[in-house]
């Protein structure tokens, strides 16, 4: 099985990318799915390549989820029998509409004992909900400027590790201790996507970030309006010789999916070529509202694309 090592991921966080230096192994684990409380505006996914060989991971995160990966990596960086197999991340929208609910679900293989002594070490502290010890996460002394709360973390049965805002921990325990299932918009939607992606995000309006709005207009200008108008976006990515990108628009009228459809298919695929549509045609569903499409582009393609589209001087919305 392949194992956590050292591959770029992007995190886009913000208008510019966070890199960190991380892979993955293994496919959706339906058991952190289930753990998801209902209702999340962003859910993102990272698995492992299924081939050899380096490439940026592309997902589109709050600042937050992409602190709580951060420090997930630190916390759990002294425990040498880790074992990664993916990261789901979560952001769910508070009373005011604000993703300032997150959290991290990662499962593989944690060494509950070690960790926890190294965080107490640090300055957790440890305490029980519903019998589960759980750790109790100050920010780090590096963050603290932009970051300032507390955080819970709980290792299930070494197997499954939580981390992120107190309730939304409290709660994906709660649904585990109560056997509840999956969220089935979250299924339905990952059903849309290939099984080998080793990268998916799935976005749901209405989103009131300006973070993932602002990567948005990136990727395209109409993206950033369509969370904002009652759209959703998802996109698979799967890494093999070549790679391959999936995306689904959800938007207010047919014209409007289609337009979306082709600007980000244009983006994707080089100046001057054709590229490869893996779909013959974009695919629009009944009802005319949706479109669904894939391309096929070459690693350096898709390198210089997200050069592209995380370059701090380029304007929001442009690919050159």
């Amino acid at each position: 099985m392949p194992r956590f090592t050292t591959k770029k991921v992007f995190l886009i966080a913000s208008l510019l990318p966070l890199i960190a230096s991380v892979s993955f192994a293994v496919s959706t684990d339906r058991k952190l799915l289930s753990m998801i409380p209902p209702g999340a505006q962003s859910v993102a996914g990272i698995t492992a390549p299924s081939s050899p060989g380096g490439h940026g991971n592309f997902v589109v995160l709050t600042h937050n989820s992409a602190t709580d990966f951060n420090d997930f990596l630190a916390l759990t960086g002294a425990d040498s029998t880790r074992d990664i197999h993916q990261v789901v991340f979560v952001a769910i929208a508070d009373k005011k509409g604000e993703l300032s609910e997150h959290s991290l679900l990662a499962n593989g293989h944690f060494d509950q004992q070690g960790i926890y002594k190294s965080a107490a070490a640090g300055g957790a502290t440890v305490g029980r909900y519903r019998s589960i010890s759980i750790l109790a996460v100050p920010p780090f002394a590096r963050e603290r400027r932009d970051f300032d709360e507390v955080r819970s973390l709980a290792i299930l049965d070494s197997k499954i590790l939580l981390f992120g805002s107190i309730d939304s921990v409290r709660q994906e325990i709660d649904r585990n201790l109560d056997g509840s299932e999956e969220d089935p918009s979250i299924v339905e939607r990952l059903n849309h996507l290939r099984r080998d992606d080793e990268t998916w995000c799935l976005i749901d309006a209405p989103v009131n970030n300006k973070e993932i709005q602002d990567v948005l207009i990136r990727l395209d200008p109409a993206l950033g309006r369509l969370v904002e108008n009652g759209g959703t976006f998802q996109f698979g990515i799967h890494y093999s010789g070549h790679v391959e990108f999936e995306y689904e628009v959800t938007a207010s009228s047919n014209l409007d999916s289609e337009a979306i459809s082709d600007s980000l298919t244009t983006s994707l695929v080089e100046t001057g070529t054709k590229g490869s549509l893996l779909l013959p045609h974009p695919y629009i569903a009944e009802g005319g509202h949706t479109v669904r499409a894939a391309v096929k582009i070459s690693r350096r393609r898709y390198d210089a694309w997200l050069a592209e589209i995380s370059a701090p001087g380029a304007p929001l919305g442009t690919h050159q």
